[in-house]
């Protein structure tokens, strides 16, 4: 008996607390009854909300119902969505599972599948160690990555008519990924799980998967699939959209404004090369006409320079007075200079005093119609100038987002065709004629006309402070 350890693993929870930090009392008024969020969100809402939460590390859970709200609206209602989507597209291309994978070439498919397959080895990994929270936490992204990147990367790829080979590989991925992924999130949400593993199951044509997803073996990585360097560059590109979006939302500049360009600053070479040719999905993310890849980053902004005083007091003493103006004239030059590795030497009172890098605090000053952000060794420029062009692009684009807000308030399916009876001031109308083009091939509109008169049943939509009225109907 004393010879070996009593248990082998031991697992065990912290507190859970009302959400104003006291004890849980059925007695006491206002506080969230687990048993009752169980009814409303269901089991499995519940469990990941403790899974991913401090509690599974033993630390206190202040158990709030927003929590639980924040659950379904990050990961259960995007990973339905997902489902959702994939099995729409699916049945209108009648589409089914082939009994040979397609190879895939696409970029965006090889970095799913890579993830996909390190996901199982993390999640494998951390089961293993007992370490539930850690086993949650990797999926949890996953599913954030698969729905705000893969899926909204590919949705074109899907919307294309006809049966391509980068289409049948897009659809083929999405359903391994999906199918996949049930598999692995069995243990923690069981209840969506089977509900996908069973959608998924019935849309294959095979008899030779289980019943149930719970009796499925859990998924082993094949390293065949796993693309290190490929998820490195596409954590890059998300990187360099992350901050592209920031910029836009700090300045209030919508998403469906084109802009003129993005500038990406990188003294790395192979970041530049990776940045170069993802250039075409930074693009379209960011809705810019042209990314440009640099390494010097006095172009967008005007550098200025300050002594580190902690590091240059005791190595001047009192001379640091003196030295500290010509430490602030330096120029953009001189600046970049000590930062692709030189240094500056000053001379005063017949001493030298070399200058480096370490020594200096570096102010950046934004260029006139330029937005920067720095991350690391990476800088994002927004060119924020906006031209005549662009404002009308901006203007059609919010046309079509408001038809495609319509076409799903009345509930239509995505391959109903449409016609669009429009209303609006001539500046307006000048501008959606010549996009009509664009509006059609968005909305799958057969026919645009333009009224002289506003109809009864016209909606009247804001765009970008213009107003337009219109009304759709499907075509006959």
């Amino acid at each position: 008996l004393f010879e070996k350890p009593a248990f082998k693993a031991c697992v065990v929870s912290g507190m859970l607390l009302a959400e104003d930090g006291k004890k849980m009392s059925k007695s006491l008024k206002n506080y969230p009854d687990p048993w009752d969020m169980l009814n409303k969100y269901g089991a499995d809402v519940v469990r990941l909300y403790m899974l991913n939460s401090g509690a599974i590390r033993a630390d206190e859970l202040k158990f709030a119902e927003s929590g639980l709200q924040e659950t379904i609206r990050g990961i259960f209602i995007p990973l339905w969505n997902v489902l959702s989507f994939f099995t729409t597209y699916a049945e209108i291309d009648n589409w089914q599972p082939p009994e040979v994978a397609p190879k895939l070439e696409n970029p965006l498919d090889q970095w799913i599948m890579s993830r996909l397959h390190h996901l199982a080895f993390e999640v494998e990994t951390q089961m293993e160690q007992f370490d539930l929270n850690k086993s949650v936490a990797p999926f949890v992204g996953f599913i954030d990555m698969l729905t705000n990147w893969y899926v909204r990367r590919s949705r074109r790829r899907f919307w294309k008519s006809g049966d391509g080979d980068d289409k049948t590989a897009a659809y083929h991925t999405l359903y391994t990924v999906l199918f996949e992924l049930s598999k692995i999130t069995a243990p923690f949400i069981p209840f969506l799980s089977e509900a996908i593993y069973q959608i998924l199951k019935t849309a294959s044509e095979s008899t030779t998967a289980p019943d149930s997803v719970h009796l499925c073996l859990f998924p082993t990585a094949d390293e065949a699939f796993i693309n290190k360097d490929l998820e490195e560059e596409m954590d890059l590109v998300l990187k360099a959209v992350n901050m592209g979006r920031a910029i836009r939302a700090r300045q209030q500049l919508k998403i469906r404004q084109p802009l003129a360009s993005v500038t990406l600053v990188t003294k790395n070479k192979a970041a530049q090369g990776v940045l170069e040719v993802m250039a075409d999905l930074i693009t379209d993310e960011l809705n810019v006409k042209e990314v440009k890849i640099s390494h010097n980053e006095e172009e967008l902004v005007h550098l200025s320079a300050k002594p580190n005083l902690k590091l240059l007091g005791p190595k001047l003493g009192k001379k640091l007075g003196k030295i500290k103006p010509m430490i602030e004239a330096f120029t953009s030059a001189q600046i970049v200079a000590i930062q692709n590795g030189g240094s500056e030497t000053l001379e005063l009172e017949g001493e030298s005093f070399e200058i480096g890098l370490e020594e200096l605090f570096l102010e950046r000053s934004e260029r006139e119609g330029i937005i920067t952000m720095s991350e690391g060794d990476l800088t994002l420029a927004i060119d924020a100038h906006l031209t005549q062009a662009l404002l009308d692009e901006g203007l059609a684009r919010e046309f079509v987002n408001k038809v495609q807000q319509t076409r799903k308030d009345k509930d239509l399916d995505v391959s109903d065709r449409i016609h669009v009876e429009v209303f609006a001031a001539a500046k307006v109308t000048d501008v959606l004629k010549a996009a009509q083009a664009y509006i059609a091939k968005e909305t799958l509109c057969d026919k645009i006309s333009f009224e002289t008169e506003e109809g009864d049943d016209f909606t009247t939509w804001d765009l970008n402070g213009q107003a337009c009225s219109f009304r759709l109907f499907i075509a006959v």
